[in-house]
């Protein structure tokens, strides 16, 4: 747990951390990635980039869909534990997949 303090009087903890980038899944592998300075950015070969203005993305290996990319990197955060009721989860993107989880939100 990594406790911080925030804007207001209570306090913040970070009770997990979990990542599923182009890496792989999981802290480790993107945190090795970082420290090879390795560019995970590629040409893209998954699908057809005709008409779009770039041919290269970072893209997760296995190709998971966003819903599935939350909910690998919330277990990897949880590490098994179960969540207080108020918890919040965060999710950070680079805007991958934006146009399927937008309407959720």
């Amino acid at each position: 747990m990594i406790p911080l303090r925030s804007a207001g009087a209570n306090p913040v903890s970070i009770l997990g951390v979990g990542a599923v980038s182009a890496a792989g899944d999981g802290v480790r592998a993107l945190w090795e990635a970082v420290l090879r300075a390795e560019p995970l950015a590629r040409p893209v070969t998954r699908y057809d980039t005709a008409g779009l203005g770039t041919r290269v993305a970072a893209l997760h290996p296995g190709g998971l869909d966003p819903l599935a990319m939350c909910l690998t990197a919330a277990r990897e955060a949880l590490g098994g534990n179960d969540i207080d009721p108020d918890a919040a989860l965060l999710v950070g993107t680079s805007l991958g997949g934006t146009a399927r989880w937008e309407a959720w939100h």
